[in-house]
């Protein structure tokens, strides 16, 4: 092989070479990227609660830094904000509330990983990440009270939807709860009447609050009277007494007169 040939072969391998060891270097800070995941819950109230994670890797800048949270459909998400810093394998978690009538959801994250809090930004990069419901999220049916005389009742109720949840019945100084199961339930809660006219259902999973009223029937009657009836009532039944009692002396007495005069 002649001299100019090895040359030129020589120098295609140091580029090949060359080549080589900047994708080398290059790999780890191309792999740096944040992992966005959701997941949807239908809520009593008709919402959808969404929880977004948003997870940092272990990467060779460890520290990652969001630099834009950009949600569809537009919403607060908590926890997850820009300027939070994720050390190496952290997660992040946030709520966000959207309607019930969604179909799809998205979290646009942009971040960027440092060596330190204080360095510069080594490596910047992006990620979606999408979610879609099953169906759609109706309200609940909630709660329908049904009451007489002396019974007051209350079925509290959930859509399909739904995940399991607990729900507190609060009728005057009565509180109750109830155990709703996954996928649509139905409990009745039974409760004492009294003066109270309205009972409220609120859900451990939402601020969503039902009220249930109790309308008394009017044929109920009452209670036995007392106070100032009740005295009048014994007062007179006592003098109706003493009178019979007097009534009854009198006869009494004049029987004996007209005895006395007859043996006389």
């Amino acid at each position: 092989m002649n001299p100019p040939m090895k040359r030129l072969l020589a120098l295609a391998g140091s580029i090949a070479a060359g080549m080589a060891g900047a994708l080398v270097l290059a790999s780890p800070a191309q792999a740096h990227h944040p992992e966005v995941k959701g997941e949807f819950v239908c809520q009593v109230d008709g919402t959808y609660k969404i929880t977004w994670t948003v997870k940092n890797g272990d990467f060779d800048s460890p520290l990652m830094k969001i630099k834009t949270v950009d949600p569809t459909p537009d919403g607060d998400i908590t926890e997850i904000k820009e300027g939070v810093w994720l050390e190496k394998n952290a997660s992040l978690k946030g709520v966000q509330i959207v309607p019930g009538t969604t179909t799809e959801a998205k979290l646009y994250i942009n971040a960027t990983w440092h060596k330190t809090k204080e360095g510069e930004a080594k490596v910047e990069e992006d990620a979606d990440g999408k979610v879609k419901p099953v169906g759609t999220c109706v309200p609940a049916k909630a709660a329908v009270g049904q009451g007489d005389c002396t019974n007051f009742s209350v079925t509290v109720t959930t859509s399909a939807e739904h995940k399991a949840t607990t729900a507190t019945v609060k009728y005057g100084t009565q509180t109750k709860p109830v155990t709703l199961k996954d996928g649509g339930d139905s409990q009745k809660v039974d409760l004492s009447p009294s003066s109270e006219t309205e009972a409220t259902v609120t859900f451990a999973d939402s601020t969503f609050t039902a009220t249930v009223a109790y309308n008394k029937p009017a044929n109920c009657g009452g209670l036995p009277q007392t106070g100032s009836s009740t005295t009048t009532m014994i007062a007179g039944g006592t003098g109706a007494a003493a009178l019979g009692a007097f009534i009854f002396f009198m006869a009494r007495r004049r029987m004996v007169k007209l005895r006395q005069l007859a043996d006389s």
